[in-house]
């Protein structure tokens, strides 16, 4: 069995309201980018990650890679595929929880139908690693299918 590790790293300095972190990843994809609490709670900030825009990287990335083989298994060659992931952090009386996972597939499969499409989602869904890993935990999920060819 071949196995394959990926690390990150954060540093945090402070306590959570002022506090502020920066992350690294193995692959220097990102290096020491800030991440803050009070960054990841406001609307308008698109300059800091956060973990919910790093989880939804994570599942648009390997959902699409998922979708292009479970394509495959079915003699189906997409044009393009673009998987458009959401997390959405409430905050609550009780705290932050990371509840609502909203999944947008949208692809190019000339020759096949909405439905055949819409199957092979559905498939995939089943069995990408990290869609299997996250579903448990969202309280609401929501996936939508566009095919546009």
């Amino acid at each position: 069995m071949k196995t394959i590790t990926r690390k990150a790293e954060a540093d945090w300095k402070g306590n959570l309201e002022q506090g502020h972190g920066l992350v690294t990843t193995d692959s220097q994809v990102l290096v020491k980018q800030e991440f803050s609490f009070s960054k990841r709670t406001s609307q308008g900030d698109h300059v800091h990650t956060n973990p919910e825009e790093l989880i939804a990287a994570g599942l648009a990335s390997c959902f699409s890679m998922a979708l292009s083989a479970t394509l495959g298994k079915h003699d189906m060659i997409a044009e393009q595929l673009v998987v458009t992931a959401g997390v959405t952090l409430s905050l609550t009386d009780d705290g932050p929880v990371v509840d609502t996972l909203q999944l947008d597939v949208a692809g190019m499969v000339e020759g096949h139908s909405e439905e055949e499409f819409r199957k092979a989602v559905e498939e995939t869904q089943q069995g990408c690693p990290i869609y299997k890993l996250l579903e448990p935990g969202f309280k609401n999920i929501e996936v939508n299918v566009t095919l546009n060819n």
